[in-house]
């Protein structure tokens, strides 16, 4: 964290932001800014889709918030490992041999973010109350937490 303190006091956004480090504080502080464009595209998508789902069809509520969790989730993963890949760990911080090895490991620590997500939407909304919103942005705080540690600890080297 005194290294990130040193750095903004210098005015060396440079460092902060692009410049390759082993720095968990550094990865973490970065990892806030692509997670947070990752959840703003993952959230436009699944906003976007569940109202044109709910506009459009008659399908049941629950699948709804399935089907539109996934699509954001997709947007947002993608998102994710693009950006972490270039601003976060790095890429030759990661554990897999190959481009795609390093995907599907980005994939699996998402997928399991994204059974979270449903569980934490399904649950909230159906023995809660009813309100996706809510209970969409609560597991995007959950998840984003899991993510980078699991992203962090497993995918790429620690």
């Amino acid at each position: 964290m005194k290294e990130f303190f040193e750095l903004l006091k210098k005015g060396k956004f440079k460092a902060i932001f692009l410049d390759p480090t082993d720095n968990g504080f550094l990865q973490f502080f970065r990892y806030l800014f692509v997670g947070g464009i990752a959840t703003v595209v993952d959230v436009l998508f699944s906003f976007i889709c569940k109202y044109a789902l709910v506009q459009l069809t008659d399908i049941q509520e629950q699948i709804v918030y399935i089907i539109s969790t996934t699509v954001g989730f997709t947007g947002g993963l993608t998102t994710n490992f693009l950006l972490s890949r270039a601003f976060v760990f790095g890429t030759k911080e990661a554990r897999a041999k190959t481009k795609v090895g390093e995907f599907m490991g980005h994939f699996i620590v998402g997928a399991i973010g994204l059974g979270l997500s449903h569980l934490i939407i399904w649950s909230g909304t159906t023995y809660i109350f009813n309100s996706y919103e809510i209970f969409r942005l609560v597991a995007i705080v959950i998840v984003f937490i899991w993510n980078y540690l699991a992203r962090k600890f497993f995918v790429y080297k620690k």
